[in-house]
C-alpha cells in the first residue's frame, strides 16, 4: 500500500511517497517465499557454533610462515592487523586464546580501510583454512566426510559469511531463499574439494570434482554420484554400496561415505 503526502513550505511544494506495509503483509510474503521451492537440505552440510570443526573459532594448531596459530579466527584477525599495518594489535592477537576477544580486537584496528580488507578477507580465510585442514588429519577427514555436500554457515545474524538464516528455517533448505552470501561455506567447500582432488590424484587418477557434485535428491537404488545408473558396486572392507561401476573406478583409495581405505571394489548383481 502506498500513500503520497504533499506539504507546503513557503513557495516550496514537495511530495514524499511512503511505503506502508503491515507486519501481516511481510509475514504473508515470507510464507510464500518458503513454499513452492523444493527442500534441497540434503545438498548442504549446515554448521554454525564454535564446537563445529568447520567453525573459524574451533581450536586447533597450524603453522603459516613460521608462526603457529590456535584457530582460523586468530589467523584471519592477525592478517587483518598486518594488512592495516597495526603491529601492536597483531602481537596482542597472537597472545590471545579466546576467539571472541580476537574478533573484538579486530574491530578496534586503527585506520581500518574497509575496501582493502573486503578485497582481501576471503583470500585470507581460504589460506588459513587450507593450512588448518591440511595440517590436521582428523579435521581433514571430517571435512572429507561432508562430500559432496556444500558447507553452509547457518547463522541468522550473518549475511556475509553465512546465509542469514537458522538451519531450522525452511528458507535455509533452498539456496534461492537464502538471505546471505555464505562466503565461509563456499570457501570451506572449495578447500575440501582441492584437498580431496589432490589426495585422490596422488596415484595418478584424474578426478573431475565438479561433475561429482549433488544435483538432485538421489532416487533409491540409483548411483549417488551420477544418478544416471544403478548402484552395482561394493567397497570392501567397509561394505558400502553407493555408486555404479563407472563412478566406483574414480574412488581407488577411500570410500566416499565413511572415508575408510578401500582394499577392493567388487561388482554386484541383483537377482
Amino acid at each position: 500500500m502506498f500513500t503520497t503526502v504533499y506539504c507546503l513550505d513557503g513557495n516550496h511544494e514537495w511530495s514524499q511517497r511512503m511505503e506502508q506495509r503491515t507486519m501481516a503483509e511481510y509475514a504473508e510474503e515470507e510464507e510464500e517465499e518458503k513454499q513452492d521451492l523444493p527442500d534441497e537440505s540434503h545438498k548442504y552440510e549446515y554448521f554454525w557454533r564454535a564446537s563445529s570443526p568447520f567453525s573459524q573459532w574451533y581450536p586447533c594448531e597450524f603453522d603459516i610462515d613460521g608462526r603457529t596459530f590456535n584457530c582460523a579466527e586468530q589467523y584471519m584477525i592477525y592478517q587483518k592487523a598486518v594488512l592495516m599495518e597495526d603491529d601492536e594489535k597483531a602481537e596482542i592477537i597472537m597472545a590471545l586464546d579466546n576467539p571472541q576477544e580476537m574478533k573484538e580486537l579486530g574491530k578496534q584496528m586503527k585506520d581500518i580501510d574497509s575496501a582493502v580488507w573486503n578485497d582481501r578477507c576471503q583470500e585470507v580465510v581460504e589460506v588459513g583454512n587450507m593450512a588448518k585442514f591440511s595440517q590436521n588429519e582428523e579435521l581433514k577427514q571430517k571435512l572429507f566426510s561432508t562430500y559432496p555436500r556444500t558447507l553452509v554457515v547457518a547463522n541468522q545474524n550473518d549475511k556475509f559469511w553465512g546465509i542469514g538464516l537458522n538451519r531450522k528455517d525452511r528458507r535455509a533448505w533452498n539456496k534461492r531463499t537464502w538471505k546471505g552470501k555464505n562466503r565461509l561455506g563456499e570457501i570451506l567447500t572449495n578447500v575440501r574439494d582441492k584437498l580431496m582432488e589432490s589426495f585422490l590424484q596422488s596415484d595418478g587418477t584424474k578426478i573431475d570434482m565438479e561433475n561429482l557434485k549433488v544435483t538432485e535428491r538421489p532416487i533409491d537404488g540409483n548411483c549417488k554420484i551420477c544418478y544416471n545408473a544403478y548402484r552395482n558396486t561394493v567397497f570392501k572392507p567397509c561394505g558400502h554400496v553407493v555408486c555404479c561401476w563407472g563412478c566406483a573406478k574414480q574412488f581407488k583409495k577411500i570410500c566416499p561415505v565413511c572415508r575408510a581405505m578401500i582394499e577392493s571394489v567388487d561388482k554386484i548383481f541383483l537377482a
